[in-house]
């Protein structure tokens, strides 16, 4: 007697922001404002672990930014990227 496996569909998490940080990058005379995520938030967003989120930047595949001294972000623009990728 065969046994029969059967593929269940698999629920995408839904990604939503509860919070957001903007910052304002100037590019000459230009001011664009951007989302900033923190790392716990950011790795919510790509539905990973806070582990996975940190050698996904370790390998060079998301890119952070210095928001001051001990405190890191990530551009909501470079994970919408990644995710696209």
């Amino acid at each position: 007697m065969q046994k029969h496996q059967i593929a269940l569909p698999i629920k995408q998490p839904e990604r939503k922001l509860t919070s957001t940080t903007t910052v304002a990058m100037t590019e000459g005379s230009n001011v664009q404002h951007q989302a900033v995520l923190r790392p716990k938030q950011a790795a919510t967003y790509l539905a990973v672990s806070i582990a996975t989120f940190w050698r996904l930047v370790n390998l060079g595949k998301i890119k952070t930014i210095n928001l001051s001294t001990r405190c890191t972000g990530v551009l909501k623009s470079d994970l919408d990227a990644y995710l696209n990728r």
